[in-house]
This record gives structure tokens, C-alpha cells and sequence, in this order.
């Protein structure tokens, strides 16, 4: 059998995180982007390739780190607030975002993301 390997964010082509990605909620939410759109691309990636409730816990883990990282360009004024919209934001993603991560028996691969894409 073939080893395939975990398909990673940054692999993927313009034009895929594009079809992927909304970056902070633009598809369902508007709300602000802040300066917290490519940490929210890549949590939107972690969400579609999906597979167990760890992985939910453990992307959005890594969402929030990176929106505190985005926020350290900032003076101390503004970085304090933007921990705050961080904050904020990764608790409401943990109450009411579990129907739109994808639990399913494995990671979605770049096979399933063309194939996706074309229908």
C-alpha cells in the first residue's frame, strides 16, 4: 500500500487555500480580521482536513498561539487588545465551531482537496 503523507498547509497552492480558506469567518461570521487573517486560513485549513476531536482541540490551539504571535508586531495598547479579540475569538470557536470541523476516520488528503475542487 502506498504511504501517503499528511497534506500540510503549507503545501498547498494559492489557488487551494483560496477555495479553502475564508480567513476570520467570512463565509458565516463577519467579523473582524484584525490582524489575525493568515492565522485564521490556516485554522480554516485544520478544519477541513479534520479527522478527531483532538486535532479540533490541538488546530485550535495553534490558531489561538498564532493570533497571539500576530499580535506582538503591536504596541503594548493595541497588542493587549488583540489578545483580547484572540481570547475572545478561540472561546466562541470552541463552543459553536464542532459542526464545521471535519470528523471523519482519516486526514483529508490533496487527492480529496482536486477532487473537491472540480465538482
Amino acid at each position: 500500500m502506498k504511504s501517503v503523507s499528511k497534506l500540510e498547509y503549507e503545501d498547498l497552492t494559492s489557488d487551494e487555500r483560496e477555495y479553502l480558506t475564508d480567513g476570520c469567518g467570512n463565509s458565516f461570521l463577519n467579523v473582524p480580521d484584525f490582524d489575525f487573517g493568515e492565522a485564521c486560513r490556516r485554522h480554516d485549513f485544520g478544519y477541513w482536513q479534520g479527522h478527531t476531536k483532538a486535532d479540533r482541540l490541538r488546530i485550535d490551539k495553534c490558531w489561538y498561539a498564532d493570533m497571539i504571535k500576530a499580535s506582538r508586531k503591536h504596541g503594548f495598547v493595541r497588542r493587549y487588545m488583540l489578545k483580547i479579540a484572540a481570547m475572545v475569538y478561540y472561546r466562541a470557536v470552541r463552543l459553536a465551531s464542532w459542526k464545521f470541523f471535519n470528523f471523519s476516520d482519516r486526514y483529508l488528503t490533496r487527492e480529496d482537496l482536486r477532487i473537491e475542487m472540480e465538482e
